[in-house]
């Protein structure tokens, strides 16, 4: 299982070795199922460009690898991240926003976000983790993280409410 939290930081770098920036974000569509990562983010605090998942050709833990006909789009300072209508900036969009469990009318912020590899080497969003190990795992105490269960909503169950950007 990977942590939105964990990959984004991580150096991208384009297929002769070339620094581009970090992964700031990724994108996933929400009226596709599965929810899989569509673009990732580059840049150093902000989004400076968006490269299509077509174009990694590896997602590891220490790196990004782009392949070398990997088209970076890039995204002016003075303009939003031209997204698509159904797309979302996991990050930015759902990370540190609050949701509701209907059930037991308890609000809870989403402290992480849940990523799984498939076989084909794409990456699916499964899940939110809404327990306190993200926020101490964020705050540096990752000892005292682990020692924390972690609990997942999963991402079938949630119903994205709020806009774009909060």
């Amino acid at each position: 299982m990977l942590r939105l939290t964990v990959e984004t930081g991580q150096p991208v770098r384009a297929a002769d070795g070339r620094p581009l920036g970090r992964v700031v974000d990724l994108t996933v569509r929400i009226d596709g199922r599965p929810p899989l990562v569509e673009r990732i983010a580059i840049g150093h605090h902000r989004v400076e460009s968006l490269v299509a998942w077509s174009g990694v050709a590896g997602f590891e833990h220490t790196a990004v690898h782009l392949r070398a006909d990997a088209t970076p789009v890039p995204v002016p300072a003075d303009t939003p991240v031209p997204l698509l209508d159904d797309e979302l900036l996991l990050r930015r969009d759902v990370l540190d926003t609050q949701i509701v469990d209907t059930a037991g009318r308890r609000v809870q912020r989403v402290g992480d976000v849940l990523l799984v590899r498939l076989p084909d080497s794409r990456l699916e969003v499964v899940a939110v983790d809404v327990g306190p190990g993200p926020v101490l795992r964020r705050l540096g105490l990752g000892r005292l993280a682990e020692a924390r269960p972690e609990q997942a909503v999963a991402w079938t169950h949630l119903h994205l409410t709020s806009r774009r950007g909060h």
